[in-house]
């Protein structure tokens, strides 16, 4: 399944209508917190279901805050391949040290 075609049937079929962000993302929180304390009280099962239902929470919330769900994915895929390029110049009084060529 594609998936855009998948956000779509998840927005169709969510449980709650809404269109403000932090309900949205308040919603994604309660059940990502529910997955944790399940998996705290080793109900690993209830714990995936929990998970389960977060990531419908996250598509809805992506939706509403209208982001493209592919765009996003290529951009996080970048960022996690991206390596931090540090340099270090060490002078007579000082070194300086860079960090994907910003002096910190």
């Amino acid at each position: 399944m594609e998936i855009k075609k998948a956000v779509e049937l998840i927005w169709n079929n969510r449980k709650y209508t809404t269109m403000d962000p932090k309900e949205a993302i308040s919603h994604l929180n309660e059940e990502v917190a529910e997955s944790l304390k399940a998996l705290m009280k080793g109900d690993e099962d209830r714990a995936k279901r929990e998970l389960e239902d977060a990531l419908s929470c996250i598509l809805i919330a992506f939706k509403v805050m209208d982001i493209d769900i592919e765009e996003a994915i290529y951009k996080q895929i970048k960022q996690m391949k991206r390596r931090h390029e540090q340099l270090m110049i060490i002078k007579q009084d000082k070194v300086e040290l860079y960090v994907d060529g910003v002096l910190k």
